[in-house]
């Protein structure tokens, strides 16, 4: 549905409307998880697609607080773009609003692979995305201060003018540490992307359940269908 044109007029409005629901999922079945949506965004007047804009963005971070202000998990739309090809406004705004979003500390981020106002889910933008949001997880991680991390004896016995490169905690960290692949310098960028969702469709093997897990998930599924009969 829609909304007040004011930012704060929305924000209201899709804080009392998940209020409600709320509610009513815990008078059915109380303790339901619930996770706060921040689906609020701007209608563009002129061609009527939902998205793309700084102010929506703006509001699904004060939802945010909201959710925080609750104690309830929240996810925000990021990586999302109005552009409908991976383009430089898709780069500039899946970059901007997965950054915004990761400095908020969301819990979930939802539409990787999509563009065009989420109109068009494309395989080799999921594969783009997944390094970009790699790369802001890193970015805005903390930093590790303590004692294996500062590594005060390795400075000490290096010493000055000495070089790290051969040492053994550098072989051990930098195989730690997340290290975006790119493509040879003959190959455009976009060519690789694909090649390596190609690559993920035929060759990916998924991890297997860790042992038991395959019957939780059967004990759960068995009570969902006791309470729901």
């Amino acid at each position: 549905g829609t909304s007040p044109v004011t930012p704060g007029g929305t924000i209201l409005l899709h804080n009392v409307e998940f209020l409600s629901g709320l509610v009513l999922f815990q008078l059915v079945n109380p303790g339901t998880p619930i996770i706060y949506g921040t689906g609020a965004s701007q209608l563009d007047m002129q061609t009527g697609r939902y998205g793309g804009s700084a102010d929506g963005h703006a509001m699904r971070l004060a939802l945010c607080d909201l959710a925080r202000f609750y104690n309830l998990p929240v996810n925000l739309w990021g990586l999302s773009s109005a552009s409908e090809r991976l383009d430089a406004l898709y780069g500039h705004e899946a970059t901007t609003y997965a950054l915004l979003a990761h400095l908020a500390g969301v819990d979930e981020i939802y539409s990787m692979g999509l563009l065009g106002n989420a109109q068009i889910l494309s395989l080799d933008k999921m594969v783009l995305d997944n390094h970009l949001a790699r790369q802001i997880a890193t970015m805005v991680r903390p930093v590790v201060m303590d004692d294996e991390h500062l590594q005060a004896g390795l400075i000490e016995r290096v010493g000055i003018g000495g070089h790290f490169l051969g040492q053994r905690e550098t072989r051990t960290f930098t195989r730690r540490e997340y290290v975006p692949s790119w493509p040879p310098a003959d190959q455009v960028l976009l060519e690789s992307i694909h090649e390596e969702a190609l690559d993920i469709l035929h060759n990916h093997q998924p991890p297997s359940l860790p042992p038991g897990a395959e019957e939780q998930i059967k004990a759960i599924v068995a009570e969902a269908d006791r309470v729901l009969a």
